[in-house]
């Protein structure tokens, strides 16, 4: 059950296999987990990550949510396909929003990206 109240049902394999957060909630556990602090949007595309392997996200504000996530889980390759996609993404319009979501989770490369951007 997510913060916004909105239930999605999974595969508890499939997140514990990917997440020894979920595997250690899900032993505690018996009933439904509730995830205070994540949206459904949210959730669905740490899912997508989880289900399909990869994601897309093209929204920044939804971005840092789905980092914020994929740090709160410890799912490594998320953080790592969500930091790619964020230096593909990074432009003019965008600098200062990753910018600050570099600073926000310690990424020095995307920070330098960002950087270059500015000084262009």
């Amino acid at each position: 059950i997510c913060s916004d109240e909105v239930s999605i049902p999974v595969h508890r394999l499939f997140l514990a296999k990917k997440s020894r957060v979920f595997k250690e909630m899900f032993e505690i556990e018996q009933q439904d987990s509730v995830l205070k602090d994540i949206s459904s949007a949210t959730m669905k595309e740490v899912l997508r990550y989880i289900y399909c392997g990869s994601v897309y996200i093209d929204d920044v504000k939804l971005v840092t949510s789905v980092l914020h996530a994929a740090k709160t889980f410890e799912i490594v390759e998320l953080i790592n396909q969500c930091i790619d996609g964020l230096m593909e993404q990074v432009d003019k319009d965008n600098v200062m929003d990753i910018l600050e979501i570099a600073d926000m989770f310690g990424q020095k490369e995307l920070e330098k990206k960002c950087l270059l951007v500015i000084l262009k």
